[in-house]
């Protein structure tokens, strides 16, 4: 394993405890997603989370779709367990099972201890996991990996962060005199010009959803701002950024997009 591989895992295994912000600080955007996600994903009996870190996407998930069986994986053992103990803490244990796997192993064999459909899954999502990959070669393998494990006429929903929302961003930033933000070190962000290339020769199309862009320029360019010129520190609880959450997606802006592949 390489040492960003090694210095990554140690991350999240110290975040693997933190609920639900361990995924990120950004408890907002976590509600977002989740949303984003139920509304993507259809009415899937069978349903695969690839990341599935500590269980509240799935938890949620599967408190909405009561007539679905869940799976999901992690490679943070760390995360696992918490996944464990969150479910059997919410009594969903007998519809949701997890178990540690890595994006890179092989598939379906690794996901052996979870008494999987054999045909494959109504539906595979992933809530920016794909980025914790270190290279574009790495997620093209994983991305094509989940998707040979998607039924005809299945979906592989794509949760992830994008390079294009956050310079649109930045662009915004710098114009009202805050800095740059960049993407975290143990991420490398998607770009929308190379989904074409996740996917190679498989005749269809993907469609791209909007959720965050309202979000995201709130909290990060119109909040950011006031509160720089109030000498302020910039907090996710601002009643703006709340206020915001209930608007529109704006087509622009959207660091977190999902993009929904179905399978013919």
């Amino acid at each position: 394993m390489t040492d960003t591989f090694n210095q990554r895992l140690d991350f999240w295994e110290a975040r693997s405890g933190l609920g639900f912000a361990a995924g990120s600080g950004d408890i907002n955007l976590k509600k977002l997603e989740i949303n984003a996600i139920l509304r993507s994903i259809g009415q899937p009996k069978t349903i695969l989370d690839a990341g599935c870190g500590n269980g509240f996407t799935l938890a949620s998930l599967a408190s909405s779709l009561p007539d679905s069986r869940l799976f999901g994986f992690d490679y943070s053992q760390g995360m696992v367990n918490s996944a464990i103990d969150l479910l059997a803490d919410s009594d969903l244990g007998d519809r949701v099972k997890v178990c540690q796997a890595s994006l890179l192993d092989s598939f379906p064999s690794s996901l052996s201890s979870l008494d999987i459909p054999g045909a494959g899954f109504d539906c595979i999502y992933t809530e920016r996991s794909i980025i914790n990959l270190d290279s574009l070669e790495q997620q093209t393998q994983a991305v094509q990996a989940l998707w040979r494990m998607v039924v005809s006429g299945g979906r592989l929903v794509l949760c992830e962060a994008f390079l294009d929302g956050l310079n649109e961003i930045n662009a915004y930033r710098e114009a009202v005199g805050l800095e740059r933000i960049s993407q975290p070190w143990h991420n490398r962000y998607l770009s929308l010009n190379e989904l074409e290339n996740l996917l190679p020769g498989v005749n269809m199309s993907c469609q791209v959803v909007e959720f965050s862009g309202t979000y995201y320029f709130v909290s990060r360019v119109v909040h950011a701002r006031e509160v720089l010129l109030e000498g302020r520190e910039p907090s996710y609880d601002a009643s703006i950024n709340q206020q915001s959450l209930d608007l529109p997606a704006l087509p622009l802006f959207g660091q977190s997009k999902i993009v929904i592949f179905e399978k013919p």
